[in-house]
């Protein structure tokens, strides 16, 4: 998943910088405007699936050994920190990805005048900020997750080890 995670972000703080860059050099005078405004909301909707796929993450993850725990007792002491991790991010993202929207929201402010575009720049450049710091948490809490995830492995197979069957292609030792 961090693989995955850090492809996502990458390529979030990619098209934010794009929009950004769109932006400051073409500003709201141009041609070029259209394609800051559509870039803009289409990476604020892939910014708002980046944090969702995070989220989704750890309600999978948690699930899953709750489950474990219920089925077997194992991984009973894996469920506190899986759980502080979850309400760790939660927020950092939820934060971020309305803050990227808030900007964009301004954006149209500014757009139609009734907002300075200043007001839009510093709001994104903060949200932009956030997003950073916002990624950074993310992946440590997503990388120590893991950890513990394998962890639950190790243990769920150390208890049930594969039995060998007739079916089994290899022979036993």
């Amino acid at each position: 998943m961090a693989v995955i995670f850090a492809g996502l972000a990458i390529a979030d703080i990619i098209l934010m910088v794009t929009v950004g860059v769109l932006g400051y050099l073409y500003g709201m005078h141009d041609d070029m405007f259209k394609y800051h405004f559509m870039l803009g909301f289409l990476t604020t909707v892939f910014n708002i699936f980046v944090h969702c796929v995070v989220i989704t993450y750890f309600l999978g993850t948690g699930i899953w050994l709750k489950e474990a725990i219920i089925q077997t007792g194992i991984g009973r002491e894996l469920r506190a920190p899986t759980w502080r991790f979850k309400w760790k991010v939660f927020p950092f993202a939820l934060i971020a990805a309305l803050s990227l929207g808030a900007g964009v929201v301004l954006g149209g402010g500014a757009h139609t005048g009734a907002l300075s575009v200043s007001t839009h720049f510093w709001v994104i450049i903060a949200a932009f900020i956030f997003n950073l710091l916002t990624f950074f948490v993310e992946f440590r809490f997503i990388t120590r997750n893991t950890a513990i995830m394998y962890e639950l492995r190790n243990q769920l197979q150390a208890a049930f080890p594969a039995s060998q069957t007739k079916s089994d292609p290899v022979p036993p030792n």
